[in-house]
């Protein structure tokens, strides 16, 4: 019985002990590089660094998640990345609940490619029928959508 109140305390909790979410700030800059660079081979900040939100251990940065603002309190994510050290540990999640509860985010929009879509509907996404205009231009085959309330 303990085991399973624990596992479900862990879904319930933003992510493993020790490691705080927050808004990207400057003083996160090298860590969010260096993780760009780990993922993409390119350590270019894309957008803006006020897009970002990161995961901290002992002030180093772990993970990163990239979300647009829209209307009504829309949101469209652009990036996911954990350090592969760092997975398998809740940090994702953790990432996209802290950020989406601090915008009061109402519907999450996501374009991915088809070989992410196990991965996105783990975490609560859904086909998106209807991806709202202001969120168009550069999509990707696959549309999905998350109502985190």
């Amino acid at each position: 019985m303990n085991e399973v109140l624990m596992r479900r305390l862990f879904y319930l909790s933003n992510g493993p002990k020790g490691v705080s979410f927050r808004k990207a700030a400057k003083t996160h800059t090298k860590g969010i590089e260096a993780l760009l660079e780990e993922w993409r081979g390119d350590k270019t900040i894309l957008g803006e660094l006020s897009e970002y939100s990161v995961a901290l251990k002992d002030k180093k940065v772990l993970g990163l998640l990239r979300l647009l603002p829209g209307k009504d309190k829309s949101i469209l994510q652009l990036s996911l990345y954990v350090a592969p050290k760092a997975r398998e540990n809740g940090i994702g999640k953790g990432l996209m609940r802290s950020a989406y509860d601090r915008l009061k985010a109402k519907r999450v929009y996501l374009s991915c490619d088809e070989d992410r879509r196990e991965f996105s509907e783990h975490f609560g996404f859904g086909d998106g029928k209807q991806f709202p205009e202001q969120f168009a231009q550069d999509l990707k085959p696959l549309l999905m959508a998350y109502d985190p309330s």
